[in-house]
């Protein structure tokens, strides 16, 4: 059977027998339905009782895409950089945002944008290092806003290929080894951070000015802009009673004076001239046997 929604979006029905059924709205051009799950149906399944109602609801949001790539001044394809579409005029809505950050392989895209014309910006902050060596920029690669090209997107759009260049590129190298434990055996799945030289002590590790993940044996390469002095440091995350028997861990971790402290690795210091390997940032403690969970 077939129902219209009236002039407020409002559909109903009476009378139905008890049983199972499945709500199917019509397409609309330009929009997809949001189905607040990972799984994607155009449909919403019912089980009506005995002398009961449901209420069915359906969210339509625009579907129209932009994809692109971000590469540096050299050509190369420049991951975990963000960007975010600016309105060519006036301002986005009050707590509205559209931005991303690129993957590997510099690929990006934005979705699910509001009808309009709007210009690209890359790097907005303007923080340079080594993952993104250049300042902020604009599609397709202006150092200034009013250069930039508009991009103009509406329902049912879906735009690909684009590409930006940073218009400068610092130069770069890079710095690769392994993170271990006192005994030699591999950290995996830990950040190396890097925090260029400063007259400001540092009393944490947040917001290192590049980091990097180490891989299931540990190792680790991380890109640094060439020239910028600094240090490296391996970290990790841990809690009292995580590893069995692990007395040197419980004992930093209670000197500590924090529940969830993050450990660090000895400092070593660098100064990034061309790409060195084989560094090594070992912890003080042994690596142990997690305890079990249950």
């Amino acid at each position: 059977m077939k129902l219209k929604t009236d002039r407020n979006g409002v559909y109903e029905i009476y009378d139905l027998p008890a049983g199972k059924y499945k709500v199917r709205p019509e397409k609309v051009a330009g929009y997809k339905l949001d189905s607040y799950s990972d799984e994607k149906k155009d449909f919403v399944e019912v089980d009506l009782k005995p002398r009961s109602h449901e209420e069915v609801d359906f969210d339509f949001e625009i579907d129209n895409s932009i994809k692109g790539k971000i590469i540096d001044a050299n050509g190369r394809a420049v991951p975990i950089v963000c960007l975010e579409l600016q309105p060519a005029q006036g301002k986005l809505a009050p707590y509205a945002y559209l931005g991303t950050c690129t993957k590997e392989g510099g690929a990006f895209e934005f979705d699910e944008i509001p009808t309009g014309s709007y210009v690209i910006a890359v790097n907005k902050e303007g923080k340079v290092n080594g993952n993104h060596p250049f300042g902020r920029f604009y599609y397709p690669n202006k150092s200034e806003r009013v250069e930039a090209a508009q991009i103009s997107i509406g329902p049912g759009e879906h735009q690909t290929g684009l590409i930006l260049t940073a218009p400068e590129t610092l130069d770069t190298v890079v710095y690769s080894g392994r993170v271990v434990f006192e005994d030699g055996k591999p950290v995996p799945d830990e950040f190396v951070n890097f925090y260029k030289d400063s007259d400001v002590q540092r009393v944490n590790n947040y917001n290192p000015d590049v980091n990097t993940k180490t891989d299931e044996n540990g190792e680790f390469s991380i890109r640094l802009v060439k020239g910028t002095k600094g240090y490296i440091f391996g970290t990790l995350i841990t809690y009292s009673g995580e590893y069995e028997k692990c007395t040197k861990l419980e004992n930093l971790i209670k000197a500590s004076g924090n529940s969830v402290p993050t450990l660090e690795t000895p400092e070593v210091k660098v100064d990034p001239v061309t790409d060195m390997g084989d560094i090594e940032l070992k912890f003080s403690f042994p690596s142990c046997k997690r305890a079990r969970s249950d």
